[in-house]
């Protein structure tokens, strides 16, 4: 059931254009738009998988490198034992 209003400004095209797509498909301009928030918003959010820890890493890899405070001895000092920040900076 629906039960909240929203009031949404057009220009003159494009609510003709909403007209005309409403018409062709027996409907109306506001089921096309809620059929349209629907598709965009709601079915996306609720399909979307989580993101997996490697394709996190594999997404965001090297991007700090780039970044201008990233500096070799902060790096080292963040790094624990496991890691050798210095190998993956290029030697200048």
């Amino acid at each position: 059931m629906l039960n909240k209003r929203a009031q949404i400004l057009f220009d003159v095209k494009t609510y003709k254009t909403l007209e005309e797509i409403a018409q062709e498909k027996k409907s109306s301009v506001g089921e096309l738009v809620r059929t349209a928030v629907k598709k965009t918003y709601e079915d996306k959010s609720k399909t979307k998988k989580p993101y997996s820890l490697a394709e996190a890493a594999k997404e965001t890899f090297g991007a700090w490198k780039a970044h201008p405070s990233t500096d070799r001895k902060l790096m080292n000092s963040l790094s624990g034992p496991w890691s050798k920040p210095d190998e993956i900076f290029e030697k200048t």
